[in-house]
């Protein structure tokens, strides 16, 4: 298959995965069944390592850290209002998935230019620089207010008006 459609074709499951949750509103059986399934998956991964298990097996160990994550988050957040935590987070989640990129892309011509070819550098420094990046020009395109339509262009286009 080619690239693009065999990246598509691999994602697309956890994608679905997220509207299934959404729909059926499956929070309340995630917590119980990430419980158990967390009980599976340390055992699980240890031995798809030891034992160089195909991709199928590493397959349903990602599946399983992702239900164990997702089952945390819900049984921590059950009860409580949002968090500021998650909040102070969540509105930074858009420009950082927009904009990471650019800046890590960005910060490793500048690395390499300038000679640095340590790979522990590049991942740090990279990381670093794709979430506190996004963040410094979000808050600059907020500054200059019609920037930030770049990032939230329905702030300034309402959907469905221009009929």
């Amino acid at each position: 298959m080619p690239y693009v459609v065999d990246s598509v074709c691999i994602n697309l499951i956890w994608f679905v995965a997220g509207m299934t949750i959404a729909f059926y509103e499956l929070d309340n059986q995630l917590s119980f069944g990430g419980a158990l399934v967390g009980a599976v998956f340390l055992p699980m991964s240890f031995f798809a390592y030891v034992l160089k298990l195909g991709s199928l097996a590493w397959f349903f160990v990602g599946l399983f850290a992702c239900d164990c994550i997702l089952s945390a988050c819900v049984a921590w957040s059950r009860g409580r209002s949002e968090s500021g935590v998650f909040t102070a987070i969540a509105q930074w989640t858009m420009p950082v998935f927009l904009m990471h990129t650019i800046f890590a892309a960005g910060i490793r011509v500048v690395l390499v230019k300038i000679g640095v070819t340590t790979p522990a550098v590049h991942v740090v420094v990279g990381l670093a620089t794709g979430f506190v990046g996004p963040v410094f020009a979000m808050l600059a395109m907020e500054r200059l207010r019609p920037l930030d339509f770049l990032v939230y262009p329905t702030r300034y286009v309402k959907p469905g008006r221009n009929r």
